[in-house]
């Protein structure tokens, strides 16, 4: 498994289907990088070609403060990446 960090809001193209800005936390004004795990790509990216359909990501990371303020998990995956 390995995290990588994002610049929040600029579009960095991670596989055929995916962009960074995908993953983007959905706060406003609490953060400025978004942390990637490169596996989790690899499986959407899986799961795009074998059923040859789009997949939508609604809430992927979460930093610490956003997470907070909507309620999550302490120990929430999303901030982990």
């Amino acid at each position: 498994m390995a995290i990588k960090t994002y610049v929040k809001g600029t579009s960095t193209k991670l596989s055929t289907n995916f962009q960074s800005t995908e993953f983007d936390c959905h706060g406003n004004d609490c953060c400025l990088s978004t942390l990637i795990d490169d596996e989790l790509v690899e499986y959407l990216q899986k799961i795009r070609d074998h059923f040859g359909k789009p997949v939508n990501i609604s809430s992927a990371y979460r930093c610490t403060t956003h997470n907070k303020n909507i309620g999550g998990a302490t120990g929430s995956r999303h901030m982990k990446g």
